[in-house]
């Protein structure tokens, strides 16, 4: 990734479920609304729009990626998913959420099993502390975007994670 932009508004508001935290490297991700925008040093954009005014069965998320031979939009938490490439066709995956399971809790739980299950078998962990660590980095990079109300570029060793610096 080479730049981010978020815009965050974290006025109250009387029908949200979840309430804003910031901590000082990061904010909770179920804030009220954003709009993240994504720039990939492939050239792809991405974006991620959310709301928790939303009511309960409303779409919660819109996440759009577009490259010169690609688009990919996903409209709501647990899909669905479409791709569009270069010939004009679309693929559509249509996640069920009883085959499916994308909710918070069961996806959690096969993320720390799979990790536990791999340091005991002596397996390779299925997310290095590495892409975690980027993770992280992003975040810091989106609350910095939020406060100075500009785009934050990521600087990066070719190959590497970016660079972890300060913020302001």
């Amino acid at each position: 990734m080479e730049e981010v932009y978020c815009v965050l508004n974290t006025s109250p508001a009387d029908n949200t479920s979840v309430p804003y935290e910031v901590y000082q490297e990061f904010a909770y991700s179920a804030s009220k609304c954003r709009s993240i925008h994504l720039k990939f040093r492939c050239g792809a954009i991405g974006t991620l729009i959310s709301s928790d005014y939303m009511r309960v069965g409303h779409p919660a998320v819109r996440v759009d990626i577009v490259g010169s031979k690609a688009r990919c939009n996903m409209t709501d938490i647990a899909g669905p998913v479409t791709t569009y490439r270069e010939n004009r066709e679309a693929d559509l995956f249509l996640p069920s959420l009883i085959l499916d399971r994308f909710d918070l809790p069961s996806t959690t739980q096969a993320a720390v099993t799979a990790f536990v299950d791999a340091i005991r078998d002596g397996r390779p962990v299925p997310v290095s502390g590495e892409e975690g660590l980027n993770r992280l980095i992003v975040e810091r990079a989106l609350m910095q975007s939020v406060k100075s109300n500009q785009p934050v570029r990521l600087s990066g060793r070719e190959g590497g994670i970016p660079e972890l610096r300060r913020l302001p």
